[in-house]
């Protein structure tokens, strides 16, 4: 599924950054726990949140820093 079926899909899913020049497949999905996302997606290739974030809990920084709120 592209980010503009999942934008679609999800209501309030949105795209983090610039809409045209980023890197795919960086989306914000309201209410839809990360795990229980990953684990519905086999053979896909996804993670939960930064490598420099890896296993800290926090949101991350860059988001933070882009608008979007620790939720």
């Amino acid at each position: 599924m592209t980010g503009t079926l999942l934008l679609a899909a999800i209501p309030g899913a949105s795209v983090n950054g610039h809409p045209h020049r980023r890197l795919p497949g960086n989306l914000t999905l309201p209410g839809i726990e990360a795990t229980d996302l990953l684990d519905r997606l086999p053979g896909i290739a996804a993670s939960t949140g930064s490598a420099c974030n890896t296993g800290s809990g926090e949101p991350s920084h860059v988001l933070i820093a882009i608008g979007l709120t620790r939720e």
